[in-house]
């Protein structure tokens, strides 16, 4: 395992060299999955900052969504929650082009607000999340989501309502 960094290096420098910015992304996020696996969530917060993309790149929406979803994600693992929702609701502007990102922000984004007592907010943001799981077949965005709304709803002492949600929200795949 302490081969695969010096090799996403390497392939990172060669890709980046020969001016192939998809594959350049694609091996910075391996390198963001490892360092996260291994417990480096601040190396990994910090390398995924630091790594320069073009305007062409960033401005593909699914790209930017799952960079700033990953950036997101890595400033909560840090503790860093008013970072994390900013980073979310990037990603979340990047809907329609990306719409399996902009769900997982969502979700991310409502499980944020719910640690900081936000409810109401916490679950207009599912609502929005599971709304495009449905438009758009996103069943793992679906079922995080629907989850994550039997919580809220549990949270708030309605606990027959959470159970009717989730009945609901599978229906709705049969």
């Amino acid at each position: 395992m302490e081969e695969l960094p010096i090799l996403l290096n390497e392939l990172i420098s060669y890709s980046a060299e020969r001016g192939d910015e998809s594959n350049q992304i694609e091996y910075v996020l391996d390198m963001v999955t490892v360092q996260r696996q291994q417990g480096k969530s601040k190396s990994a917060l910090n390398y995924l900052q630091t790594v320069e993309f073009s305007s062409a790149v960033l401005a593909k929406g699914e790209t930017a969504a799952v960079i700033l979803n990953n950036l997101g994600e890595l400033s909560l693992e840090l503790g860093k929650s008013n970072e994390a929702l900013n980073y979310f609701d990037r990603a979340l502007r990047c809907h329609p082009i990306a719409p399996e990102s902009a769900a997982s922000a969502e979700i991310n984004r409502a499980a944020v607000l719910m640690s900081k007592g936000r409810n109401e907010i916490a679950l207009g943001a599912i609502d929005h999340a599971l709304e495009l799981a449905k438009r758009y077949a996103l069943r793992e965005q679906h079922n995080v989501g629907l989850l994550l709304k039997s919580r809220l709803l549990m949270t708030n002492g309605n606990v027959s309502s959470a159970i009717d949600q989730v009945r609901l929200g599978y229906r709705d795949w049969e």
